[in-house]
């Protein structure tokens, strides 16, 4: 289930907008079966939201749920599970299979290998003339390829059993 946070990606995220989608999830996700979910502290990242006023309505909205739901903090520096084996593709300058499978033009490439190596998949938005598109060829070419990877080896988490999650269950108990 996805709801917007803003009214243009380009504009900052409205507290009342959280509060608008998360109305609409506690009223719907009975009838769309949906028995857990995971929710990002929202609004809080390019949308500027304070993430303490966020997690107050959070909680106010999801904490009585009869599911398991779970806040992604996302407090790891570097990337781990599918996304550290994307990040392990990107930064790997030995074999740029992404290249040739992408139509990116050359000086693009050039910028990103310049800013080669990255720890969060994340960083490449912020590559001066990386945009929204090709980040998004990337990522889900990188993505495909790490899927197929993790099933074809059954590996599905590259953290440690006894390493700190960025998925935190709750019924909306952070670790603070």
């Amino acid at each position: 289930m996805n709801f917007a946070t803003k009214n243009h990606w380009k504009y900052p995220s409205q507290l009342e907008w959280i509060e608008q989608g998360l109305t609409y999830f506690v009223n719907n996700y009975e009838r769309a079966k949906i028995e857990s979910i995971a929710f990002p502290k929202l609004g809080c990242d390019r949308g500027g939201l304070n993430w303490n006023d966020v997690r107050e309505v959070m909680e106010k909205y999801l904490s009585d749920l009869d599911i398991d739901v779970y806040i992604c903090l996302d407090r790891e520096s570097h990337a781990s599970g599918i996304e550290g084996l994307m990040v392990e593709m990107l930064n790997n300058k030995n074999n740029q299979f992404w290249v040739s499978q992408l139509k990116i033009r050359s000086n693009i490439v050039d910028k990103i290998n310049y800013a080669l190596p990255i720890k969060r998949f994340r960083q490449l938005q912020k590559i001066p003339g990386v945009g929204k598109k090709t980040y998004e060829c990337i990522f889900k070419l990188l993505y495909s390829k790490s899927q197929s990877e993790t099933t074809k080896n059954l590996h599905y988490d590259r953290r440690s059993p006894d390493g700190d999650s960025e998925i935190k269950p709750t019924q909306l108990q952070f670790p603070f």
